[in-house]
């Protein structure tokens, strides 16, 4: 029953707390890990693999797929630094050893960013954002 409150009042949080912002992104720019995944299952045990080796960072999940693709290619990110800010040498150590790939992202000086809460524990809470994220940031951009 705890559960079933619990997640019923998750799931109103995330219909009512959303925010939408067009102008200077939330992140200017990143200093990335990454893995690079090809298939859902494996690109889901990828992310939680990277959440349980560095639970303080903060995790991006890029989903892309080129024109002529026949499946969505994804590259799961642990975040070294922002804004340009020197990463730490230790953790820049730590995320090679580990077998990661160290990407700088260019600084992006307009965009338009939506923000939703998840949890990561609830698997179903990435897919839920998304669900009601497309819809509201189409009607938006329209």
């Amino acid at each position: 029953l705890t559960f079933i409150v619990f997640c019923l009042l998750w799931l109103s949080l995330l219909i009512l707390y959303y925010e939408i912002q067009i102008g200077q992104p939330p992140i200017k720019g990143l200093f990335l890990a990454y893995k690079y995944t090809y298939f859902g299952r494996t690109a889901s045990f990828c992310f939680k693999q990277l959440y349980k080796n560095y639970p303080n960072c903060k995790l991006v999940k890029l989903c892309y797929c080129g024109p002529k693709s026949s499946h969505i290619e994804y590259a799961n990110c642990v975040v070294v630094s922002e804004e340009g800010l020197i990463p730490d040498v230790r953790m820049l150590e730590n995320v090679l050893q580990s077998g990661l790939t160290v990407f700088k992202t260019p600084s992006i000086s307009h965009a338009i960013s939506l923000c939703y809460p998840i949890t990561p524990w609830i698997s179903a809470s990435r897919w839920l954002a998304i669900a009601l994220a497309y819809p509201k940031l189409f009607h938006y951009v329209r």
